[in-house]
């Protein structure tokens, strides 16, 4: 498990980044949740997992409460997915496991939280590929409309 350490009231990775909502996330009590350890290779997907995950993963949990709104996250969550997948398919050749921006333990607390997840892994993968095969800014703009979904 990557260490978490303390810096005047601030989660940082053991690399010293800024993680965002960790009390939030820690105070659901969900029957699923789960602990992943991620190595992120990408500092934009990195970015959004130690920013917004947290915060966002939150209120999905909450709003799915309601099942009208769960429905329509779940159709956003299933667009994401859907993008994240045709970036996937489209990159093509050797995946360089020694790239590692950052190490991160995530909590994942439902099924909803998980499909996020497995998008932005599988972006920062495809992505971390393009940046190795031709310029960083190619790469970022073939993956831009995941990016854009993203936030950034």
């Amino acid at each position: 498990m990557t260490p978490l350490i303390r810096d005047s009231g601030q989660d940082l990775t053991d690399n010293g980044l800024i993680i965002k909502g960790r009390s939030q996330i820690e105070s659901v009590n969900a029957q699923d949740a789960q602990r992943v350890l991620t190595t992120i290779r990408t500092w934009h997907c990195s970015r959004l997992l130690r920013r917004d995950f947290n915060t966002l993963t939150v209120k999905i949990f909450w709003a799915c409460r309601n099942s009208g709104k769960r429905r329509q996250i779940r159709d956003l969550l299933s667009d994401l997915a859907d993008e994240a997948y045709v970036i996937g398919r489209s990159v093509t050749g050797a995946r360089n496991a020694d790239v590692v921006h950052t190490t991160l333990t995530l909590r994942v607390i439902s099924f909803e939280a998980q499909v996020l997840y497995d998008s932005v892994m599988l972006v920062d993968r495809s992505l971390s590929t393009l940046l190795e095969m031709q310029p960083p800014e190619s790469a970022t703009e073939q993956c831009a409309a995941v990016l854009s979904i993203m936030g950034d």
